[in-house]
């Protein structure tokens, strides 16, 4: 088991290093890499959101995991900066609590207990791509409710607001 792990931490360093040096070979096409914050990455292993994902998408292979992982803290890192911005303040734990809530991989409520399913459903079209590509970054800003954003958690839950009043969905959706 304890090679495993080895094999698993050596296999993610390694798409890493190759998504750095494939950064720099690819930067006219398109590509613009996300430098996730350390507070995101923190987080991201404290809830141990890569295992959440794993037990949600067994069906996914190993380096597609990797990149589903990568985008779901890229998500995470975006709506924590701009809620951050929004109230004027350095990012807070928090604000990167909600940006992971809102993709219902850390608890946030009744309303995304109902919502789980459907938000597990459209999660990888949700975030795709947004560690590689500006763009896609730039719509999950577009997409945020700028007046909800910037409520408490615990006002958002009394308020029985979710993903779908606090982002537009649709718009992450769209190719």
């Amino acid at each position: 088991m304890h090679s495993r792990k080895r094999a698993i931490k050596l296999s993610m360093f390694t798409l890493f290093v190759f998504y750095v040096f494939s950064g720099v070979c690819l930067a006219q096409s398109g590509l613009d890499f996300h430098i996730l914050s350390q507070q995101v990455q923190m987080m991201a292993k404290e809830k141990q959101i890569y295992k959440e994902l794993s037990a949600n998408y067994p069906q996914m292979s190993q380096p597609q995991l990797i990149f589903f992982y990568l985008d779901t803290m890229t998500f995470s890192d975006v709506v924590a900066s701009k809620r951050a911005e929004l109230l004027e303040r350095g990012i807070k734990d928090e604000d990167i609590e909600l940006g992971f809530s809102l993709e219902c991989l850390i608890p946030f409520g009744p309303v995304h207990e109902k919502q789980k399913e459907e938000i597990k459903k459209i999660r990888p079209i949700m975030v795709s791509g947004a560690f590689v590509f500006s763009a896609k970054r730039e719509k999950i800003r577009e997409a945020i409710n700028t007046e909800l954003i910037k409520e408490s958690k615990a006002n958002l839950i009394e308020q029985n607001r979710g993903l779908f009043d606090i982002m537009n969905v649709n718009l992450l959706l769209q190719k």
